[in-house]
């Protein structure tokens, strides 16, 4: 990518005033509601990798994988308020490049702002595979590319109209996801305190068992720890990532009224979604199918009603899943033109992706970010099984989320260390800060370590090393010499 082709917008000291009143004219206005932000966040947290991505987990951990949801939701919790903390801290940071920019440096911006974008266009391409995938039974004779490319181009003209589109499409898309996960949980906790019994055809052998749905399923079959503390290892990394995602809460910042109120209720939120949504949704699919015997062709939420004698419900969560990953593609196209937007303002990007439409949207930003979802999307059609290009843009994506993480925490001990007096007056202040940040940075670390040693999620590490690696080629090569930084 030569410099000649990208046009990067350079801020000069000179220029700040004429730069400060040209970009009055580039401000996002705030059309996302408390409502709004509310479902962004669940939506953010009920991602494709719970539906989809599940039945690898289960098959790599056993029943286990219920404490390594539950734990990797403690820390993501975490990391969230310390998050919410700093984008707290100043009203003015636009997203979270504005942070890593502020308290590491110029660099620092450019690699999360481009890293963070990575990360929600390979999320995009994931979900958008995700919908072919579930179609596909349905519609067998029907391209795979099909589904995917007509979502992308769906979701690509409800974002161009107003940002409070936005907001009420994913609303509705999150609540139905709520009500469908609801509904699973109540209907799985009545079969287990009933004790219902059903037939149950094992997959491998072709035999068939009578099954009870009961608690005790969690481990009568090999254990709570079936493939040993290996397993929940590799089953926490993939459990860390159905929550990546979450942190669009933070993105939506600049476009949120009233701020200090709605984002610390959407992050104080977060820990009674995850016990709900993932480990209460993922014990109750252990406690009526047994954990390993589990197809990886598609969806667990769509199992479990086929397994008990209830092909109509199943076909109704085929129709929630697909709506998961159209929510999934919808906050990574937002989240990408925001990006996008804000890189573009500081110089670290093309001046063209810092125009923005009448109605406020960062439309060429949109543009951009479409047709780089679209290009893999389209070729999905030509492979073998299309489960393998989920998982491997499911890891690549996970490995670019790994890389923004560090460098924000990293941004949040500099801040404890240079701004206490923040801290101190923070209206959502992280208590034992250093310590927790310390604790959420050996944890990501930790599951670096374990990417490396299992096959599917390496392939992705890999990925996402390149992409770091390019940015900061591009970013020494192309951007070094702008060196300043917008002040706030």
């Amino acid at each position: 990518m030569s410099k000649k082709f990208i046009k990067f917008n350079k801020i000069n000291s000179g220029d700040r005033k004429e730069h400060s009143k040209s970009s009055e004219d580039k401000k996002l206005i705030r059309g996302l509601s408390n409502r709004h932000l509310q479902l962004i966040a669940i939506g953010g947290t009920i991602g494709t990798s719970l539906f989809l991505g599940s039945q690898r987990t289960i098959s790599m951990a056993g029943p286990s994988i219920v404490l390594a949801y539950l734990i990797s939701g403690v820390v993501t919790f975490i990391g969230m308020r310390i998050l919410g903390e700093m984008i707290l801290s100043n009203l003015k940071f636009n997203s979270l490049k504005d942070v890593a920019t502020h308290y590491l440096g110029h660099w620092a911006g450019f690699m999360v702002g481009w890293m963070y974008w990575s990360f929600w266009i390979v999320t995009g391409m994931q979900d958008a595979v995700a919908v072919s995938i579930y179609l596909k039974p349905f519609f067998p004779t029907l391209p795979l590319w099909i589904p995917g490319v007509s979502v992308v181009f769906f979701i690509f003209i409800l974002n161009s109209i107003t940002v409070k589109l936005f907001g009420e499409l994913e609303f509705w898309l999150s609540f139905i996801k709520i009500v469908a996960i609801s509904a699973l949980i109540i209907i799985g906790f009545y079969l287990i305190f009933s004790h219902q019994s059903y037939n149950y055809v094992f997959e491998e052998t072709k035999t068939s068992q009578v099954l009870t749905s009961e608690i005790s399923n969690l481990w009568q079959f090999g254990g709570f720890f079936p493939k040993g503390f290996t397993g929940f290892l590799f089953g926490l990394q993939l459990a860390f990532l159905a929550y990546a995602g979450v942190e669009t809460v933070g993105m939506a910042a600049a476009e949120t009224k009233d701020p200090e109120k709605t984002i610390p209720k959407a992050i104080n939120a977060i820990p009674w979604r995850i016990s709900i949504f993932y480990v209460g949704a993922v014990f109750v699919i252990l406690c009526v199918v047994p954990w390993f015997n589990m197809s990886n062709s598609g969806s667990p939420f769509v199992g479990i009603f086929s397994t008990i004698g209830l092909p109509e419900a199943s076909v109704i969560m085929t129709f929630v899943l697909v709506t998961a990953a159209v929510s999934g593609a919808n906050s990574g196209l937002y989240s990408t033109s925001r990006m996008l937007y804000g890189l573009s303002l500081d110089g670290q990007a093309s001046n063209l992706f810092s125009n923005l439409s009448k109605k406020k949207i960062p439309e060429k930003a949109l543009i951009f970010s479409v047709i780089v979802i679209l290009i893999p999307v389209s070729l999905v059609s030509f492979l073998e099984n299309p489960m393998d290009a989920f998982t491997t843009f499911a890891s690549w994506a996970t490995g670019c989320i790994l890389g923004v993480w560090l460098l924000l925490l990293f941004s949040f001990l500099l801040y404890l260390k240079k701004k206490p007096d923040l801290h101190k007056k923070s209206v959502m202040p992280t208590p034992m800060p250093s310590f927790l940040a310390i604790f959420v940075i050996a944890f990501f670390i930790l599951i670096i370590i374990i990417m490396c040693f299992d096959a599917v999620p390496r392939i992705g590490l890999i990925l996402s090393a390149l992409t770091m690696v390019t940015l900061y080629i591009l970013y020494r090569c192309v951007v070094k010499s702008i060196e300043h930084v917008v002040e706030m």
